[in-house]
């Protein structure tokens, strides 16, 4: 079913919304376009296709956070945890600094940890990441600063492997990716071999497009409950106040590792060089795009104008 178009949709919208990309200096590879579940668009440049499993860079968080719901919806994690009661051995090391003790998964997931600036580099590279997240000093209250940490989505990773015994890529291959019907992927480690969290996962245009679904669908794929309601609606809403982080979709506020945008009730997640899914409740629609750019903001500001007029 490569590209795929329905009828019903406008071909004079889409070739804008390609011009505009190459403008830019954007290479769309793939695009797909849902509505009320079904198929509008389905599209892609040859060598590429819509199965192509790639780097999603960054949008690895979102999936990270549908990970961290699935061990919500088991009872064994929540967002109000304390941090510190997930990892007692890092207790004594955090001990003078008294904001560390009210550090919570929330604030995690958020990017609310405190910290000045991203850690992933001091994590990504130690035999022990989550030792090297802890060293990192805080700067700011957990809860009152945001700064898009990347290694915070690797200790939500962490988070997750303790509360549920398994992985992330290991508790989404037995709970949501088997009801989706997402196969073949691979996620990239740490040097400490714990799982990226925030980068690293290999997943195709298909498989983005499902996991927006899932979550314009609040959580139900084909009739059956994969994520809790609940969850859906927490991590789709904006926990941190980035208004400082510049142009106005980086500004909109940040949920569960989800980015909120300036469309009413409408989210995004992003990977770097123009990895794409949007999620448009109001609409019934979503969006999954695979690019490549050196400057992803062109590839969102494009493709937000873009949802805005279908």
């Amino acid at each position: 079913m490569e590209n795929f178009v329905h009828a019903s949709v406008s071909h004079a919208a889409l070739a804008e919304f390609g011009r505009n990309a190459r403008a830019v200096g954007v290479q769309l590879h793939a695009l797909e376009i849902f509505e009320k579940n079904e198929c509008m668009v389905r599209w892609a440049v040859a060598p590429y296709s819509c199965g192509d499993k790639r780097e999603m860079y960054s949008l690895s968080k979102s999936f990270t956070s549908t990970a961290a719901g699935v061990a919500f919806g088991m009872g064994k994690l929540h967002p109000d945890d304390r941090v510190l009661d997930w990892f007692p051995e890092y207790a004594s090391l955090c001990s003078g600094d008294a904001r560390w003790s009210r550090l919570r998964v929330g604030h995690v997931l958020s990017m609310n940890t405190g910290h000045a600036a991203c850690v992933m580099p001091q994590a990504a590279f130690s035999q022990d990441g989550v030792r090297a997240f802890f060293e990192a000093p805080l700067s700011h209250e957990p809860g009152t600063f945001f700064a898009y940490n990347t290694a915070a989505s690797y200790l939500a990773a962490e988070l997750v492997r303790r509360a549920a015994g398994r992985t992330v890529p290991e508790l989404l291959a037995r709970t949501v990716f088997p009801a989706l019907g997402v196969e073949e992927f691979s996620w990239l480690t740490c040097a400490d071999g714990r799982c990226q969290g925030g980068t690293g996962l290999q997943a195709s245009c298909d498989d983005v497009a499902k996991l927006a679904l899932l979550y314009l669908n609040e959580g139900e794929w084909a009739g059956r409950r994969v994520l809790p309601r609940d969850w859906v609606h927490m991590a789709a809403q904006p926990h941190s106040v980035n208004a400082g982080n510049g142009t106005p979709d980086w500004c909109a506020g940040y949920g569960y590792q989800f980015w909120m945008t300036h469309i009413p009730d409408t989210y995004l997640c992003y990977g770097n060089y123009g990895q794409f899914c949007l999620v448009m409740p109001k609409k019934n629609t979503v969006i999954s795009i695979q690019s490549f750019e050196s400057n992803a903001s062109h590839m969102r500001d494009i493709l937000l104008e873009f949802a805005e007029d279908i």
